[in-house]
């Protein structure tokens, strides 16, 4: 799903034919998101697979903007990002 997103910032900063090939390669790699938590769903209950695939997802796409587009971040973000990512750490390992 980040990377799904990420492909669509790029689709927003083309034009003409190289929009629209960007814009589907988003659409493909997007398509692939809901079968794999499917299957995901199949092993695991539905309240870890949510929070693992938004919030891991949601930190991706925060910090490959950061690094990739150079959109600004401050230190408060940057700190709740980080409780995100411990968030999930916790999650993983107290799961019984």
């Amino acid at each position: 799903m980040a990377g799904s997103n990420l492909l669509f910032k790029v689709a927003s900063e083309k034009q003409g034919a190289l929009w629209w090939l960007w814009f589907l390669g988003g659409n493909v790699i997007g398509f692939g998101c809901p079968v794999l938590i499917t299957y995901a769903l199949r092993e695991q209950s539905p309240h870890l697979v949510y929070a693992f695939t938004l919030g891991a997802g949601f930190v991706l796409v925060q910090v490959a903007g950061w690094f990739f587009f150079h959109a600004p971040i401050t230190a408060l973000q940057v700190g709740g990002l980080a409780l995100t990512a411990a968030g999930l750490v916790m999650l993983q390992f107290g799961r019984s």
